[in-house]
């Protein structure tokens, strides 16, 4: 009788309390609302709930985009009601629609939407829209070692698997467009990107510095002894080779088509085949650390080291395009879009580079502050992340913020490069897709870099002193009668990263020593 009397004072308690008004505001749920996005010229593409806790609790989340494998949709949109109907969406028997049944589909939707506006005396004309699109797919990994696998386009989690054990640290994955690769503790599995399953597994000889990467061929794991442990996948990682560096590898390796370079906190950068551990092709040594990976794009690789300066390299061969030094300590990767690199300081402040010359844009971003980290970028707009954890919209045209959400959750970001999308992980452990209100399809950068970088006209002049005599340097793609800017340091002293012989000596020493000149193979 006792618990009956004491529900009966509870629910009595209940009915005379008075409700109390809600604190706090509109995001205390952990989302970014619809009219948080739209105050940024935005919407709200899509949300998912992760197993996680908040956006602290994600581990790793990487965007993998296969052109190999393309989904087709159809856009139902009429006034203020859309919907977007897949091939691959389950029809109303338990299969999945196909092209052909997706389309019938979406009429159906379209004479059920245009019913519902005709019955609100609205004038608009339901229409449908069809577009193809490679397949985008989030993968997310919380410190449970959970991995979900996301439909970036839709929101739909494809699969979600967990592996290892909570004893042992989440350290991350890698991905591409057949595997994912997830490193726990010391053990790094290989799972099936678009079933999940796990194929393998196999421990590391020593202990991971970062997440591992993955090509089509193998795994490549950074260990802490500076060594990048390399694990066949066909072969379930048993005949596991190893590229040998100096100091710890603290960041994740760059896959380069065949190519593979990695960075060391002992200034050293390594650049080696994908397919074989017989070899390295090149390395260079800086005069300060790397904490972050190198980026890629259009055969260059941009690096740029913890004392503030930032490397344009030729890919192939490690040849020196350009340097230049930006006085504060750099811990973030290089961010390429279009013809501009963005350089993220852990001074929080953001500057914009030309790829290809290496030349500071010094107006640019000149009242920016308190810049976190990259988010995405549409066609004319560059977002960011600030310290209280909202996004700012930039304008990549003049460097001002144009706008903002107003969010104060706090938030995670999956840096994207390739799209227009915005992925961000909430207070709340959910993630969301942005993007800017017009762009309904996605845009893809991937070949922004190479259109901005062919030459207007058949370039003219002598060759440069330093041009290989072999052939032509495919990055002297600027006007030679005009000379790039030369960035060298105020006080007049020897350019940082000129080419240096084919020993393997270390930085520092005189003034007048190369701190970055190419080591041995």
């Amino acid at each position: 009788m006792r618990w009956l009397l004491t529900l009966a004072v509870a629910c009595w308690l209940a009915a005379v309390t008075p409700a109390l008004p809600a604190l706090g505001h509109e995001n205390d749920i952990g989302m970014i609302s619809p009219v948080m996005a739209n105050r940024a010229g935005m919407t709200v593409s899509w949300f998912t709930q992760l197993e996680a806790a908040s956006f602290r609790d994600l581990a790793s989340i990487e965007l993998v985009i296969n052109e190999n494998n393309s989904t087709t949709f159809f856009e139902v949109k009429g006034g203020p009601m859309r919907e977007v109907i897949s091939q691959h969406d389950i029809s109303p028997f338990g299969k999945p629609f196909g092209v052909e049944d997706a389309e019938k589909y979406a009429d159906i939707r379209r004479e059920i939407m245009q019913a519902k506006l005709q019955a609100r005396n609205k004038s608009e004309t339901v229409t449908v829209n069809k577009y193809t699109l490679p397949q985008t797919t989030v993968f997310a990994m919380n410190h449970m070692s959970t991995i979900h696998a996301i439909d970036g386009e839709t929101g739909k989690t494809l699969w979600k698997t967990k592996v290892g054990s909570t004893r042992y640290p989440a350290i991350g994955l890698g991905a591409s467009k057949t595997h994912v690769a997830v490193a726990n503790g010391s053990t790094v599995y290989c799972l099936a990107a678009d079933t999940g399953k796990v194929l393998w597994e196999r421990r590391a000889s020593h202990a991971i510095g970062d997440s591992p990467a993955v090509s089509d061929e193998a795994v490549f794991v950074p260990l802490i002894n500076g060594r990048l442990e390399v694990m066949p996948i066909e072969m379930k990682g048993i005949n596991t080779g190893t590229f040998t560096s100096i100091g710890r590898a603290l960041s994740t390796p760059t896959i380069l088509g065949d190519q593979v370079a990695w960075t060391t906190d002992n200034g050293l950068l390594s650049v080696a085949p994908s397919d074989t551990t017989d070899s390295i092709l090149f390395r260079l040594r800086g005069d300060s650390a790397f904490e972050s990976s190198a980026t890629a794009r259009g055969g260059l690789l941009f690096l740029a080291s913890i004392n503030g300066y930032v490397y344009g390299l030729e890919q192939a061969k490690g040849r020196k395009i350009w340097s230049i030094s930006l006085g504060e300590r750099i811990s973030q990767a290089p961010v390429v879009v279009g013809e501009h690199l963005y350089i993220f300081s852990d001074s929080k402040r953001v500057f914009q580079l030309d790829a290809r010359l290496g030349s500071l844009n010094g107006e640019w971003g000149a009242n920016l502050g308190d810049v976190v980290g990259y988010i995405g970028a549409s066609q004319k707009n560059l977002y960011v992340i600030n310290g209280v954890g909202d996004v700012m919209v930039v304008d990549m045209a003049s460097g001002q913020a144009v706008g903002s959400l107003g969010y104060r959750g706090g938030l995670k970001a999956l840096p994207n490069t390739q799209t227009d999308r915005l992925f961000v992980c909430t207070e709340g452990g959910m993630l969301q897709c942005l993007r800017e209100i017009p762009n309904v399809v996605p845009f893809f950068h991937a070949d922004e870099f190479a259109i901005a970088a062919k030459p207007t006209a058949e370039p003219t002049g002598e060759k440069k002193a330093d041009e290989a005599e072999e052939g032509e340097d495919v990055f002297d793609i600027f006007d030679r009668n005009k000379k790039p800017q030369d960035n060298k340091n105020p006080g007049g002293a020897e350019d940082p990263f000129r080419r240096g012989g084919t020993g393997g000596g270390t930085g520092g020493g005189s003034s007048t020593e190369d701190p970055f000149r190419r080591g041995g193979g």
